[in-house]
């Protein structure tokens, strides 16, 4: 099965409403059997996976999921699926078929949706992570957190409303005068090989507000 021939609107429908079986865990094979008339073996187990997935995310979640909103292709749900369980948002759908095969691939606890996270009245976590993007529909590459997609003034707003902690990607180039405009958020630039990469907003921590830069080593501290 080719990621170009995976339906992902047409399997969400599906395993939705498998996640909605309370019995689903006891029937699992005999829910396999029933998938098998209509789809491939491997459509119909990564099928059965997801739903147990959703199923765990349509309960109350444990403060240890996170919500990656903005997924793309998936490349910071992977990493954060090896320490936490995920929920990935994205409008794409190309782009979240293919986090989809890589989660079921590498054994990871990732929840897939295809929805709009700022919009729909959809399941919560325990903690959002955001990254916006920065390569806008034309092609080209912006730096103002307000020109990213979304904007960052929308990611604030809905973590305001949910009162989660939320970290929130930024260009390594962010104006630290503008934390002013975040009261009560931090600010943390983090570098690599004495290079700075990237600034993260987080907002809603349970900590004193800070403003401090992180040097990854090659060992990992």
């Amino acid at each position: 099965m080719s990621i170009d021939a995976f339906d992902l609107q047409n399997c969400q429908k599906v395993w939705n409403k498998l996640a909605e079986d309370p019995n689903l865990e006891e029937n699992l094979l005999t829910v396999l059997k029933k998938l098998r008339k209509d789809y491939e073996l491997s459509e119909a187990s990564l099928i059965v996976a997801q739903a147990l997935l959703h199923k765990k995310a349509l309960r109350k979640f444990p403060p240890e999921m996170v919500s990656k909103m903005f997924c793309g292709l998936g490349s910071d749900s992977l990493a954060l699926a090896h320490y936490r369980e995920v929920m990935a948002y994205d409008l794409d759908k190309q782009r979240l078929n293919c986090l989809v095969f890589n989660s079921q691939a590498l054994n990871l606890p990732i929840s897939c949706f295809n929805d709009d996270y700022l919009k729909a009245e959809l399941p919560q976590a325990g903690a959002l992570f955001a990254d916006p993007a920065r390569r806008v529909k034309s092609g080209k590459r912006v730096l103002a957190a307000e020109e990213a997609i979304p904007p960052l003034s929308e990611i604030v707003k809905l973590a305001e409303r949910l009162q989660l902690p939320t970290a929130v990607k930024l260009a390594p180039s962010f104006d630290k005068s503008q934390l002013e405009l975040y009261p009560g958020a931090s600010l943390e630039f983090v570098g690599t090989h004495k290079e700075c990469r990237e600034a993260v907003l987080w907002l809603n921590l349970p900590t004193p507000a800070f403003c401090q830069a992180s040097l990854l080593q090659k060992d990992g501290t």
